[in-house]
């Protein structure tokens, strides 16, 4: 049944970035800037001759880069809203399509790189690309798949190997082969790679495009690189080790990274693609100081009204509470607002629904006693600092048990405008782990 509820049900998806009509900037209320102005900026004044633009954005998992990746794509591909702006081909990639996260490496990006490149250009430019050694070598991979077939298949084109290609990602004696069929020609592969980019610019300049510009989206969610150690090690060696394979490409390139592996080596990340990594940050619900941020508040009732709530299907106090508690975080905030209409059968849904909503999620999360202690003590910081350094912090961030934010305050000084501080999330804010974590060490003060 199509009912007012059953749509904003289906809106809310949380593994779904913002559509065009749903979409809206928030840039004024995280406290950043807005990256699709900054990236079309670049563009716009590096003109035709100022070399390609190496962009690295992050932020928490779920917190909005997906969307405005999304929106940039459109942005580009329309031509943007000011002078100056050209349209570009944009080939937007999701890792999560073509990558296992725990047991990947560079050359499967490449692979996949490849294989939607080909396709958006015949989808969306009607181009179809002919290089020859990259046919041959995406039809040997695709050989490694067809084992088990006794029927002979025929050579597939370049734009019709995507969808065999992504099935590399369920297919492990496939991936192997595939590595090893590349071993010893990786300069080869990625020089392939840059001339099937140079075929495809001249043709697209013929079609009024000005360029090419690659978006790797979820790209921080790989774990682990294949002979690497889970998490940090495997981030340092995809996008630090290994960044010339992306800073190789001819094109001008966006890419996910984890915040993790930005706020531990932010200097290793500038040097090697030339740029401050952009963060997207929590939408803010809370100052620095804990008082209410109401600017933010009203941004994500306009997020969830775009989406269909209404005081008819979602009462003013279940979604001021569901706010609240999201910290801002939009996955978070969609999630619950789903769970919260399951649990009001035909709706309206109310504060008591809210609270089981909420209250369903309190039990899966597990801190340890270290970890209470860090969210204390960061609590009781007026500066609301962590040690990015230290491994639990750098877990709680990770866990989104700890938010970041940037300050974005009128009254901050222009330094501080932009610098980041970081709260535990308000669901742990108040369970009594955390009251007592915080007594503990306040008792410890008084004591010493």
């Amino acid at each position: 049944m199509d009912t007012p509820l059953a749509r904003l049900f289906q809106a809310c998806d949380p593994m779904k970035p913002a559509t065009a009509q749903q979409y809206i900037d928030c840039s004024d209320v995280r406290g950043g800037h807005a990256f699709t102005e900054r990236f079309m900026g670049a563009l716009r004044n590096a003109g035709t001759s100022g070399g390609f633009m190496r962009y690295l954005i992050t932020g928490h998992v779920g917190g909005g880069k997906s969307s405005e990746l999304v929106h940039l794509k459109a942005e580009l591909s329309r031509g943007g809203p000011n002078p100056g702006d050209r349209k570009y081909l944009v080939v937007l990639l999701d890792a999560s399509d073509f990558i296992e996260d725990y047991d990947a490496t560079p050359n499967d990006v490449l692979v996949a790189i490849i294989a939607e490149l080909a396709s958006t250009l015949k989808t969306e430019a009607g181009i179809e690309l002919q290089d020859s050694y990259l046919k041959r070598k995406l039809n040997e991979f695709i050989g490694f798949m067809r084992r088990d077939v006794d029927v002979e298949e025929a050579e597939v084109p370049l734009w019709e190997a995507k969808a065999t290609i992504k099935l590399l990602k369920k297919n492990k004696s496939a991936r192997e082969e595939v590595r090893a069929a590349l071993v010893g020609s990786e300069t080869t592969f990625l020089e392939e790679i840059n001339l099937l980019f140079e075929e495809a610019r001249v043709q697209l300049r013929k079609k009024g495009y000005a360029d090419i510009v690659l978006i790797l989206d979820n790209l921080e969610k790989i774990r682990r690189l294949k002979d690497a150690e889970e998490g940090s090690q495997s981030h340092e060696s995809l996008f630090i080790s290994n960044a010339s394979k992306f800073t190789g490409l001819a094109c001008s390139f966006v890419l996910t990274v984890p915040l993790t592996l930005v706020r531990t080596n932010p200097g290793a990340l500038r040097t090697a693609y030339g740029q401050v990594p952009f963060s997207l940050p929590m939408i803010k619900t809370r100052t620095r100081t804990g008082a209410p941020y109401e600017a933010g508040i009203a941004k994500l009732r306009e997020l969830l009204e775009l989406r269909g709530a209404s005081e008819e299907v979602l009462t003013q106090d279940a979604e001021d509470l569901l706010i609240q508690y999201s910290g801002g975080h939009v996955r978070d905030l969609l999630g619950t607002v789903r769970e919260a209409i399951s649990l009001a059968g035909n709706g309206p849904v109310e504060l008591r629904h809210a609270r089981s909503a909420l209250g369903q999620i309190v039990n899966s999360l597990q801190v340890s006693t270290a970890g209470w202690d860090r969210l204390a003590k960061l609590e009781l910081d007026p500066d609301r600092k962590i040690d990015p350094d230290d491994p639990i912090c750098a877990y709680l961030l990770e866990q989104l048990f700890v938010l970041e934010y940037i300050n974005g305050g009128e009254d901050d000084q222009f330094l501080q405008h932009d610098e980041t501080w970081y709260a535990a999330a308000p669901l742990l804010q108040g369970m009594r782990s955390f009251a007592s974590a915080k007594q503990r060490i306040i008792d410890a003060h008084k004591s010493s």
